[in-house]
């Protein structure tokens, strides 16, 4: 399988514009940039308007572009924060398997 590299880049252009003026629209509007920008990639997706053809080499990059963005989640952590809301998100955790399966359980019967 090769990879045309013209389209490629073609591809990304489209998806770097099209995130550009979307998030400036999102901008205006108070949203915040990952929301938009996760619109973009749904909305330019192969399911929606097939702009982005090259799934392979798109695929990867998701990847590791969602490594940055956890990665960019963790320094911006505050850990005392974490610490203060420690055990609401433990209990939190725990309950919400529970209760989807509750859910389900009830759903199915």
């Amino acid at each position: 399988m090769t990879l045309d590299f013209a389209s490629v880049f073609y591809e990304i252009a489209v998806l770097v514009l099209r995130a550009a003026a979307v998030g400036f629209v999102g901008l205006m509007a108070r949203q915040p940039l990952i929301v938009t920008f996760i619109a973009v990639g749904l909305i330019a997706g192969p399911d929606a308007l097939g702009l982005v053809t090259s799934t392979e080499f798109i695929e990867t990059l998701s990847r590791i572009s969602i490594a940055v963005l956890l990665f960019l989640v963790g320094l911006k952590l505050d850990v005392t924060l974490v610490r203060s809301l420690g055990k609401v998100a433990v209990a939190t955790g725990l309950a919400i398997p529970g209760l989807l399966f509750e859910i389900e359980a009830t759903a199915c019967a």
